[in-house]
């Protein structure tokens, strides 16, 4: 009879054994996107064919048709934020508004993390509230993950997505597709976004342009992302990706879009509605509301647990401390820029006096549940929008100063050139006189 192996061959088999990634892309191919995906930056998509040409009638943007007492149309951008478990929160609180009466028809939803998972619900509309709740008050342990054991240590991660990678695909099937596909037909968006670890970036995703694609590896594609988007780092396998350059395939490693951003509003969005609806919303052609999500506490909750005197403890603190540092900072970061192009600024967290335990790492359908209820209550109300975000020195807050409509452009030949010999006089419709009128 063989012996049985020593514990050291045992941990020299697993470490010949783990994980090896794909050719990686060379430095000079780190900014080569993937299909599906966009560069928010360069405020371009990759593959022009997923950009339709806009709607004839756009009114599928627009908040139900409403509008301000000066007939400029409404536009509700949503941001949903990862948290894990927590999702409940922002689960509860899109079901409490359809409850409300209140709930706008968003032009465009973003999603990280469990963000993502939700914002593919919160996109389609409350007739898929229900799914929503399913999903964040019955979902277990078993749902997302497996332990690995010893070897993950010396693996990519310490868990195994499979059951996430499984729980994705009995959710997001080709009905789903289809009517995400509609959607984007009628001028509407959904983005989601993952971290490309590989050059350090948020990656933007295009997913009603993936669903509408007709590709037949859409469907792939499009819950690949979603898992790549839940993939925390460490705790759960990366996802990739293959693009092509000089020739070669490369692979893009991806994990949670949560290691770039928190919640995120690219301006690449209001580019893209201008260009669909024909307006400059930053210019006060439309009233634009944009409402922020965060899946945890952001205020002056007690902490449930002490920190302990460990290591261990002290790192995870230090950890805490710094996120919530830096939720903060892209928060006001938002805030600046929403407000600063007249926009409104809606905020929603947990909040700090929540009167039950909430859900941490683990997938605790009972936590969950009063998590749900609490802020589906709580939303079916007259839910408490915080109009700026928390921790905000007094002479940070900007008022809202509603942008005025754009004055229509001069007819005739003559108006217009008196229009810019005026213009020119006064310095310039820049506020520099330069040239000849």
């Amino acid at each position: 009879m063989a012996a049985k192996p020593s514990l050291l061959e045992r941990m020299i088999r697993v470490a010949a054994a783990r994980a090896e990634r794909p050719p990686a892309p060379p430095p000079d191919a780190y900014r080569v996107l993937p299909w599906g995906a966009i560069d928010s930056l360069a405020n371009e998509p990759q593959e022009e064919a997923t950009r339709p040409p806009p709607p004839s009638a756009p009114q599928a943007l627009f908040d139900d048709g409403s509008r301000t007492p000066d007939g400029r149309p409404r536009l509700a951008l949503l941001a949903l934020s990862g948290g894990g478990a927590r999702g409940a929160f922002g689960a509860g609180l899109l079901t409490g508004w359809t409850r409300s009466g209140t709930r706008p028809r968003f032009a465009a939803v973003t999603g990280v993390s469990t963000g993502a998972l939700m914002g593919t619900f919160a996109f389609l509309g409350p007739q898929y509230d229900g799914e929503l709740e399913r999903f964040y008050t019955a979902t277990t342990d078993a749902d997302i993950f497996a332990d690995r054991g010893f070897s993950g240590l010396l693996s990519d991660a310490v868990k195994d997505s499979t059951p996430l990678k499984r729980l994705i695909e009995r959710t997001v099937h080709e009905e789903i597709l289809d009517a995400v596909a509609v959607e984007h037909h009628r001028g509407r968006r959904f983005l989601v976004g993952t971290t490309n670890l590989d050059s350090a970036r948020l990656v933007v995703w295009d997913m009603s342009a993936i669903a509408a694609s007709g590709r037949p590896d859409r469907l792939r594609r499009f819950r690949d992302v979603l898992l790549a988007s839940a993939s925390v780092p460490m705790v759960f396998p990366p996802v990739y990706f293959p693009v092509e350059w000089e020739g070669r395939t490369y692979w893009q490693m991806h994990v949670d879009g949560g290691a770039a951003v928190i919640v995120f509003l690219s301006g690449f969005v209001i580019d893209e509605l201008n260009r669909l609806t024909g307006l400059k919303t930053e210019r006060g052609d439309a009233v634009v509301d944009c409402y922020f999500v965060l899946n945890d506490v952001l205020g002056d909750r007690v902490p449930e647990d002490p920190v302990e005197p460990t290591l261990l403890g002290i790192a995870g603190g230090v950890v805490r401390s710094l996120s919530t540092a830096a939720t903060v900072t892209q928060l006001v970061r938002l805030y600046r820029a929403t407000r600063g192009i007249g926009f409104g600024f809606h905020f929603a967290s947990i909040p700090a006096d929540y009167p039950h335990r909430l859900p941490a790492i683990r997938f605790e359908p009972e936590k969950m549940r009063h998590l749900f209820d609490y802020s589906r209550a709580l939303a079916a109300g007259d839910y408490p929008w915080a109009e700026q975000p928390p921790r905000l020195d007094p002479r940070e807050v900007m008022p809202l100063v509603p942008v005025p409509a754009a004055p229509s452009p001069p007819k005739g030949w003559a108006a217009r050139a008196f229009a810019r010999l005026r213009d020119w006089v006064r310095g310039g419709p820049g506020g520099e006189r330069s040239g000849s009128p």
